[in-house]
């Protein structure tokens, strides 16, 4: 698109994903939306993504296809003749979900239906022992991750997956309710605050000596619980240690909020307890933005708990070339 290029669209109800896409493509950018951040970048590459699909809030990119073969060489059975060789294939690809609904990982894909072009069924031997199983990309709240599903190729005349249908269960971040509060965060040092599911040991928020604005708040955070419930509830005590410096405010006395630079040291120091040194500023980082409005100073700190839904997703690609 040259500098003079103008473009006109109107779209009536139409998913976020799709609206975005069909601007891009008409100006020959491509769409990046892998820094799991909530913006959504385009570059004027020569390049495209030619496997996409779409399914309300979701976007899915197939991203990269493998396959290998393999024949069984000992060990082989005496009544089954010549050993055929086996072909497996890995189709990869991403979940996109839309800036104003973060994602906290997804489940096992399921495929429902895979054919190449010749008709024969792509899906691999049902295995009963393969319990469906959760990913959370590090417990991190983001809007992009990357899963991936295994194929059973029968054919070596077919060229292309012609159709792939699956469901994923997305796991959502539905809200965010306040834990822990601290008041007059600046004037607090070395305390302790106790929350319905986590506890706090707040050392101190001081601005930093090199960045007028920017403020650095020490503390360790714990899981109440931990290790108590034979349930298993436990078992994800590691991904909340890891996400939880995502789910710290830092507020003025008007409510306007600091941005959160991240931690600046992490000290995971057993099961659900970890030491932070987290920054917060006037800026985003990412994208440069300054906040909104000017910042006063430090008012309130607050830890959240997330609150989190599952939702099935499906999805389907077309006309995947097979390697």
């Amino acid at each position: 698109m040259g500098p003079e290029g103008k473009y006109s669209f109107e779209f009536n109800n139409a998913p976020f994903w799709q609206a975005v896409d069909t601007v891009a493509n008409a100006c020959g950018f491509t769409v990046y939306a892998e820094y799991d951040d909530e913006t959504i970048r385009v570059y004027n590459q020569d390049s495209t993504n030619p496997h996409v699909a779409y399914a309300g809030p979701f976007r899915f990119l197939a991203t990269n296809i493998q396959s290998s073969r393999s024949v069984q060489l000992s060990n082989v059975n005496k009544r089954g003749g010549t050993q055929r060789a086996n072909e497996y294939t890995n189709l990869s690809f991403q979940i996109q979900s839309e800036p104003k609904n973060p994602m906290l990982g997804v489940m096992q894909p399921e495929l429902l239906e895979a054919k190449d072009d010749l008709g024969g069924s792509l899906l691999p031997p049902q295995d009963r022992n393969n319990v469906r199983s959760n990913y959370f990309n590090g417990g991190y709240r983001g809007h992009n991750t990357y899963m991936s599903v295994n194929l059973n190729r029968s054919d070596r005349a077919a060229t292309t997956i012609k159709t792939l249908k699956g469901r994923v269960g997305v796991v959502l971040l539905a809200g965010a309710v306040p834990e822990v509060s601290v008041a007059d965060p600046l004037k607090v040092k070395e305390k302790a605050f106790v929350g319905g599911t986590s506890e706090l040991e707040f050392d101190a928020l001081d601005e930093d000596a090199n960045q007028k604005g920017v403020y650095v708040a020490s503390l360790t955070a714990k899981r109440r619980g931990t290790g108590e419930d034979p349930s298993g509830r436990n078992n994800d005590d590691y991904v909340w240690s890891n996400s939880v410096w995502q789910r710290m405010e830092l507020f003025d006395e008007k409510g306007n909020k600091y941005f959160c630079y991240g931690p600046t040291t992490n000290n995971n120091n057993g099961q659900g307890t970890v030491q932070l040194v987290v920054q917060f500023g006037p800026e985003d980082r990412r994208t440069g933005r300054p906040a909104a409005v000017k910042l006063g100073p430090p008012a309130k700190f607050v830890l959240n708990e997330w609150l989190t839904i599952t939702h099935e997703v499906n999805f389907e690609f077309k006309d995947i070339p097979l390697p």
